[in-house]
């Protein structure tokens, strides 16, 4: 069952925070690999217990203050990096990274009946990509790094619509931290990902937070150069 957003306010900043249930510990995800994680049915987390994991969700760290605009609708993937302008060394990554997020916008996409099976098999990949990405070093980070912000806005009111981003979470076998971790910075990335809103954005978000849980501590490094943070 998805879990909404939801924005609690304490001290003139707003949170934001999803729910997803406490899964218990399994082996990372595989930053280099294109594989399909294994989708099995989980029983820690099915009919009333999924309700009452919502009491041991973690927060999302991505902050934005109540003064931060609303995102701007757009379907279209506006800013999505130009190929001809990339190093051809680097082409093949790039079209890789296109083709695995449009086969999750495809099959995520909303009003698309999905078993759960199906659901936490594109969401773990969503993460495997996210993960993929963040491990990536020098021009490859950048140029990778911002096509992903691009393809995320580009579905930011389609099937990473708030309703739907968080739809499988409950049912994800990454780990807890692991997923504590996916929701915070899938967060994070979609709050910062429209270039038009960006500047004011990336005031508001606490990158150092968001990347806490995250195993691989270069990537935090990696993500604030590219912003000049």
């Amino acid at each position: 069952m998805a879990k909404k957003a939801k924005k609690t306010t304490n001290q003139g900043k707003s949170t934001v925070t999803t729910e997803n249930n406490k899964a218990e510990e399994t082996a990372p995800v595989d930053a280099a690999e294109q594989a399909t994680p294994a989708a099995e049915e989980t029983t820690d987390v099915v009919g009333d217990q999924a309700e009452a994991s919502a009491e041991a969700v973690a927060e999302v760290e991505a902050t934005v203050t109540e003064t931060a605009p609303a995102p701007t609708a757009n379907t279209k993937a506006a800013g999505i990096v130009d190929e001809s302008m990339v190093d051809p060394k680097l082409r093949d990554a790039l079209n890789l990274l296109k083709t695995q997020f449009d086969d999750y916008r495809e099959n995520m996409a909303k009003g698309r009946p999905l078993s759960d099976k199906q659901g936490v098999e594109y969401q773990t990949r969503l993460w495997s990509i996210l993960r993929s990405v963040l491990g990536k070093q020098g021009q490859e980070f950048k140029v990778l790094f911002g096509q992903l912000l691009a393809l995320l806005h580009s579905e930011s009111t389609g099937c990473l619509d708030p309703r739907y981003r968080y739809r499988f979470f409950p049912l994800l076998a990454i780990g807890a931290r692991q997923a504590r971790s996916f929701e915070s910075i899938l967060s994070a990335l979609l709050t910062v990902a429209n270039p038009q809103e960006r500047t004011l954005r990336l005031k508001q978000v606490d990158f150092k937070q968001v990347f806490d849980r995250y195993d691989d501590k270069a990537a935090l490094d990696r993500v604030t150069d590219y912003f000049n943070l």
